[in-house]
């Protein structure tokens, strides 16, 4: 409806019949509009500056957020929340998100944000005030936490609670959490005692988040009356020690540095995990991935990293006891790249030797977005990988994004392709900055070696020649370019979203 309205009004097309209608009539249009759509009505015109404000102040979910703010200094944010919070007549709150960078003169409004929260009832809480310049996992930007009342910690309504950047002040008393469903704590000062004592009385929690947490030393998520399903883990750079004994754990998020000591135990209904270290650490000897494979060996669908890629290969040089690891379950693979060098590319090799997935049905391999050197690709000069044992009995989708062609992703490919003995369909999908620009690479020779920037890539046209050079185990294998603009977003991996340090990065 609003976008509807703006299309209109910007084209000046027709009589704008709506506009014309009574308050209550317009009203009634709001109450039924998403909060967000309902406050960007208000740029239409002096006609619908302050109509939005009757869906507010009867709506039942209360999102103060990028929309809300937008152009709004922190003292004047501040003052027109007071003022909807003042009219709101529902008696009840089923949702209340703000989204805040405050200085310390704003504290106690925050304050009586959470009090009025609490008083009518909420079962969705979302307090995200990490806004701010962040270093290595650390807010630099000197402003002083905002500490939690207690009256938060009495609510037993909620049932999802989402906090980032605020401290927790002592004693510490959840026990009003006993319908706690989804907790989510991102820069809290939580302690290894309070995650223990969350644990014991959370008893409904099925969803756990904890992201740069730096006051954890060790995590140990266990507990005979356990209900987590869903774990993820995020940058707790000082934890050293991670045990985990969830009976009824499904997924499992892991991202940052692998802690000295890992301890999986009853972990039976794991179905799917997710390994990430890419831009948080380099590889160390210590780094125990195989052992970790191992203990999550019994999943249907993994994404594994570059850096966990080359811990396999590193762990069977040196001799590791758990190799080689059967996945008998896994049916969907992504594989999360950094680079593709030949080091790389021997690591993914290698992974399918030492990591056999007989029954691997689906394969997804994300190439690097950007490159920051100049890259050999050489044209029509194919090397054959020696990769014995290794074949694809069950593989029948495979999808690389970010392809360029060039000469080791050609390799990655044929290799693939020779393997994949029942594959249906290879898509790729080249990266936003391909240069299309054909007559750039009609001069090139189609045998040359040439060094391109990382932005000259490839055209379509020869692309697709280069593909078509390309030998096939399965005559049923159909090869798909697409362009970025053009991927077919409903064939993505299980986790088509990866959350880095203020950067989300969603794979297609």
């Amino acid at each position: 409806m609003a976008q509807e309205l703006m299309k209109r009004q910007s084209m000046g097309r027709g009589e704008d019949r709506i506009s014309n209608l009574p308050d209550p009539i317009l009203q009634s249009i709001l109450c039924m509009m998403p909060l967000k759509s309902a406050i960007r009505t208000s740029t239409l015109s002096q006609r619908w500056r302050n109509l939005w404000e009757y869906s507010l102040i009867s709506s039942a979910a209360l999102e103060f957020g990028d929309e809300f703010s937008c152009n709004q200094s922190p003292k004047q944010f501040v003052s027109m929340l007071n003022r909807y919070l003042h009219i709101y007549e529902s008696k009840h709150v089923e949702k209340f998100r703000i989204l805040f960078s405050p200085f310390d003169l704003f504290f106690r409004d925050i304050e009586t944000w959470i009090g009025f929260a609490v008083s009518k009832g909420v079962k969705q809480l979302d307090i995200d005030l990490s806004q701010g310049i962040v270093q290595n996992g650390v807010y630099i930007d000197g402003k002083v936490a905002f500490v939690l009342p207690n009256s938060l910690f009495e609510c037993n309504t909620l049932t999802n609670l989402s906090l980032s950047r605020c401290d927790i002040a002592s004693p510490f008393d959840v026990s009003g959490f006993r319908g706690l469903r989804q907790l989510s704590l991102s820069h809290v000062n939580i302690t290894n005692d309070m995650l223990e004592r969350m644990l014991v009385d959370c008893r409904a929690l099925e969803s756990l988040s904890i992201k740069s947490c730096l006051l954890l030393s060790e995590i140990r998520i266990t507990g005979p009356e356990l209900r987590l399903q869903k774990l993820t883990i995020m940058d707790c750079f000082e934890a050293y020690d991670l045990e985990i004994s969830a009976p009824k754990l499904q997924s499992l998020i892991y991202y940052g540095r692998i802690c000295s000591t890992n301890e999986f135990h009853n972990m039976s209904s794991l179905v799917d995990a997710c390994i990430y270290s890419i831009g948080r650490v380099n590889y160390d000897l210590d780094d125990d991935y195989a052992k970790w494979i191992s203990d999550l060996s019994q999943v249907k669908v993994l994404t594994l990293c570059s850096v966990a890629l080359m811990g396999i290969a590193f762990a069977d040089e040196y001799g590791e006891e758990e190799l080689p690891i059967e996945l008998q379950n896994l049916q969907e693979l992504q594989l999360v790249m950094d680079s593709l060098t030949e080091e790389h590319l021997s690591y993914i090799s290698a992974f399918f030797q030492l990591c056999p997935s007989p029954f691997l049905e689906k394969l997804f391999i994300q190439l690097p977005g950007e490159l920051n050197e100049l890259i050999d690709i050489t044209y029509g000069a194919f090397i054959d990988e020696d990769s014995p044992g290794v074949l694809f009995n069950h593989l029948k989708v495979i999808k690389v994004t970010n392809f360029r062609g060039f000469v080791n992703e050609l390799r990655l490919v044929k290799f693939l392709l020779e393997k994949a003995v029942v594959l249906e369909s290879l898509v790729l999908v080249t990266p936003l900055d391909v240069d299309r620009n054909e007559e750039s690479n009609n001069s090139q020779s189609g045998c040359e070696t040439q060094f391109m920037k990382p932005r000259e890539t490839l055209s379509l046209k020869i692309l697709r020649g280069q593909l078509l050079l390309l030998s096939k185990a399965s005559n049923e294998a159909r090869i798909v370019l697409r362009e970025f603009s053009e991927d077919d977003r409903s064939l993505n991996p299980m986790h088509s979203i990866l959350y880095t340090e203020n950067v989300i990065q969603v794979f297609d």
